[in-house]
């Protein structure tokens, strides 16, 4: 009886955010091709604690990159590439569908040393690195957490040469 009370134009927008709604979260699952002893790679994050050094760069360290998304929200290559079967040569989810990112436990790792590689070139010998990782049935997020400390600076540059022509 509600709908005695509510207008075309109201009906039309309900009716088409319903719809919205179906598509974007009805959708195949991200994990339909994971196999059951593999964790698919939902997010990775990096948190500093020094805004001088670009968050931006250090994401760029990291070996393992999570699915991409449009708009931050909606994977849809990902989403291209579960319609069709695993064994598909379907030209459209060859092109532009991607596949599920699996962790992989030693590219963490690598990725681990390479940030203390750029932090140390930075200055920052004093860094610690670590990581946190949550998983929830066969998806995982990795935090990476660098408490960068203070930098090493050098005050002051003195050249001393054993010849007067040299200097």
């Amino acid at each position: 009886m509600i709908y005695k009370y509510l207008s075309i134009k109201h009906l039309k927008k309900i009716t088409f955010l319903g719809i919205l709604f179906a598509i974007l979260f009805t959708s195949c699952t991200p994990t339909k091709y994971v196999k059951p002893n593999q964790l698919f790679l939902q997010k990775s994050k990096v948190k500093i604690d020094d805004k001088k050094i670009d968050k931006d760069e250090l994401e760029g360290i990291i070996k393992q990159k999570t699915n991409k998304k449009i708009l931050g929200l909606f994977r849809f290559h990902l989403w291209v590439y579960n319609r069709y079967d695993e064994e598909s040569e379907n030209k459209f989810k060859i092109n532009v569908g991607e596949p599920p990112v699996i962790y992989d436990s030693l590219l963490m790792d690598r990725s681990l040393k390479q940030l203390k590689i750029y932090t140390k070139n930075r200055g920052y010998f004093d860094s610690e690195i670590s990581f946190s990782k949550k998983e929830k049935r066969n998806k995982v997020k990795v935090k990476y957490n660098i408490a960068a400390g203070e930098p090493y600076r050098i005050k002051s540059v003195e050249y001393v040469f054993a010849d007067e022509a040299i200097k």
